[in-house]
């Protein structure tokens, strides 16, 4: 196998690819993800607040 499919390569070693995928997160993956979470669910807060915003009683057809 090739060492860009992940296989071993000719030396034994295993590819560079799959040394990335294999391993755990590092730190700063995590912080990201976190900082990703983050985000999305402040904004799916605030769409909800304004969706909730525009539909609510009172509201004309125009308004929305």
């Amino acid at each position: 196998m090739t060492a860009m499919d992940g296989g071993e390569r000719p030396d034994g070693g295993r590819s560079a690819l799959t040394s990335v995928i294999d391993r755990p997160p590092a730190g700063s993956d995590q912080a990201r993800a976190r900082q990703l979470d983050e985000a999305w669910r402040t904004f799916r807060v605030e769409m909800a607040d304004a969706v909730a915003a525009a539909l609510s009683p009172g509201k004309s057809p125009p308004q929305v």
